[in-house]
């Protein structure tokens, strides 16, 4: 019998994230301001892609991917049975019909042979459900999908750190979708993350996830002076706080580096390591080659090191 309750999924709060937080209560920007474009930054290098557009959810990042897909209401999307409601929800929400599909029983991830045998006029995108951290079989997916002119919607809800074939989980599609939510790899509370393959793609999600304006609040009221702004789409409420990002950029076991010169890192002079991705370039098209890999990276250590922050706690 344990001596106390064992909690599922509890996150790992410390010193760092404790005082990134305390830092924007002080600051007095709590909005979506420095710390979140400072997260995106760090997360689309971390990703090797060229922007990442913070939200509040991954069940936004879905919605709002689904909808810069153009898919429409009528059209259907599938996806994976075995997922959390939010990947439904999205669908649903979008005004598009969910079609579920069953799952390979040794990864428990979508499968494509039951994809293709799903297909009809109908079917606009597909959206594959890394569950559980092991990377879908995205060399299959891609090629059905390019087949079809099917947009691909990666589910990355449980797969920040999976890589398939020496890639990041998120990058094969067209649109992929993180979460932050407290039980989570990284831990925001709540928020999400969505890249894009397209610029144009990520630069609508960015303006739908605020109402639609043009704007946002720390570009509206920056040293340069106010600036206009215009409400060109009918947008949503999905944009990530200061707050949210001061948690996340910072979240994860200070056990997990990123490469093995950041193992023993974690001082205020730590410089960035040699084996942390630093250029960013766009989303590659998938390609065939080794066999489907699952590794376990560390944002944060990349994270931290890109700032000279961190826990010296091995």
């Amino acid at each position: 019998m344990r001596d106390k309750f064992l909690v599922f999924g509890a996150p790992l709060i410390e010193e760092a994230e404790i005082d990134e937080v305390v830092a924007s209560m002080r600051s007095g920007w709590l909005g979506t301001g420095p710390k979140v474009a400072r997260f995106e930054s760090e997360f689309a290098r971390y990703l090797g892609v060229d922007q990442a557009v913070a939200v509040n959810s991954c069940t936004a990042a879905l919605h709002l991917s689904i909808l810069a897909a153009g898919v429409k209401p009528g059209d259907e999307v599938i996806t994976t049975a075995l997922t959390f409601c939010a990947t439904v929800n999205a669908i649903i929400h979008a005004g598009a019909t969910p079609v579920l599909v069953d799952v390979d029983p040794a990864t428990m991830n979508l499968d494509p042979d039951q994809v293709r045998d799903r297909l009809t006029p109908r079917t606009r995108a597909v959206v594959p459900v890394h569950f559980a951290g092991r990377p879908c079989d995205m060399a299959a997916i891609s090629e059905i999908a390019a087949g079809r002119g099917l947009k691909v919607i990666e589910d990355c809800a449980h797969a920040i750190e999976t890589e398939y074939r020496g890639r990041k989980a998120g990058t094969f599609g067209d649109f992929g979708c993180w979460s932050f939510y407290v039980t989570k790899n990284v831990a925001a509370g709540e928020g999400g993350m969505v890249v894009a393959r397209r610029p144009e793609d990520a630069a609508r999600i960015k303006v739908l996830a605020l109402h639609g304006m043009s704007q946002d609040a720390w570009k509206r009221f920056g040293d340069e002076g106010f600036k206009h702004y215009q409400v060109i789409e009918c947008g949503f409420k999905y944009n990530m706080m200061d707050i949210q990002a001061a948690i996340g950029s910072t979240s994860s076991p200070a056990s997990r580096r990123c490469g093995p010169d950041a193992a023993s890192s974690g001082s205020a002079t730590t410089p960035r390591s040699p084996a942390c991705p630093s250029a960013a370039r766009p989303i590659p098209s998938p390609t065939p080659g080794t066999p489907t890999t699952s590794t376990r990276s560390s944002w944060t250590g990349h994270a931290r090191a890109s700032r000279g922050t961190g826990s010296s706690t091995p």
